[in-house]
């Protein structure tokens, strides 16, 4: 054979070899690339499933006192319409009275007075 025929098949077989160990070492740094960043984003997708854990907690927390104010403002509506029932009644009771004294000082006179 000749030497450049040698040579050439040297070549060819020593960049087929370098060829594929390339990509070996080229798979494994992506491979170790990829681990770091799947290590990184498993991270971060525990941080926010920590944060949203707290969230959650927290949104609860705000919705118990959400339904006690409700509740308290429930109470205080109901107290509210009592009272101005009661108010009411004793403005008709007071309305009564006045018509009362207004009948007694016309048909007794006008110098009697209810608290004589």
């Amino acid at each position: 054979m000749h030497w450049i025929t040698l040579l050439s098949i040297t070549l060819v077989a020593a960049g087929t070899l370098l060829a594929i160990y390339g990509q070996n070492i080229r798979n494994r740094l992506d491979t170790v690339h990829l681990r770091q960043r799947i290590s990184e984003l498993t991270q971060q997708v525990d941080k926010l499933l920590c944060s949203d854990n707290e969230l959650t907690t927290k949104l609860e927390e705000l919705q118990k006192d959400l339904s006690e104010k409700d509740e308290t403002i429930y109470l205080l509506k109901s107290r509210l319409h009592k009272q101005i029932e009661i108010d009411n009644e004793y403005q008709k009771n007071l309305s009564e009275k006045d018509e009362t004294i207004r009948l007694f000082r016309h048909r007794f006179g006008k110098h009697y007075s209810v608290m004589d």
